[in-house]
């Protein structure tokens, strides 16, 4: 996929800017979203409010940076640096850090989707899973 650098750049974007749309324009149909912390979710409206409602909820001032993005026809990676400022009562007003890799399956006409594979079976839906550690608060 030869825009799939670009790809990232808009799902970077689309996070910093709270769009949804744009956010889950990105992705299949049906994809389904792996979220580190707040699980799978699917479809294009399930994605778009997860990011808009549950992300924001959370933490606010998004800064989502995709790092030496790769792909083949199928699979895409980037590294990310996903940062925020948090509204959870615990470490309100603090920094926080998710350092991870995005792993994107791709499917036809550029679309985010993904291949989950798994001893038990193997199924098309949509974004893999992003892989995430939160190592650090500022």
């Amino acid at each position: 996929m030869q825009n799939f650098a670009e790809q990232v750049a808009r799902f970077a974007r689309a996070v910093e800017q709270r769009d949804g749309a744009a956010f889950a324009a990105l992705f299949t149909p049906h994809a389904l979203y792996h979220d580190a912390i707040y699980g799978a979710v699917h479809g294009r409206e399930a994605i778009a409010k997860m990011m808009v409602d549950d992300w924001y909820r959370d933490g606010d001032r998004w800064i989502w940076d995709m790092h030496e993005p790769v792909c083949d026809a199928e699979r895409g990676y980037a590294r990310y640096v996903a940062s925020f400022t948090s509204l959870n009562r615990f470490s309100s007003g603090q920094r926080i850090v998710a350092r991870g890799v995005a792993i994107f399956g791709i499917e036809g006409g550029g679309c985010l989707a993904a291949t989950t594979r798994s001893p038990m079976a193997r199924r098309r839906c949509g974004i893999y899973r992003c892989v995430a550690s939160i190592s650090s608060v500022w």
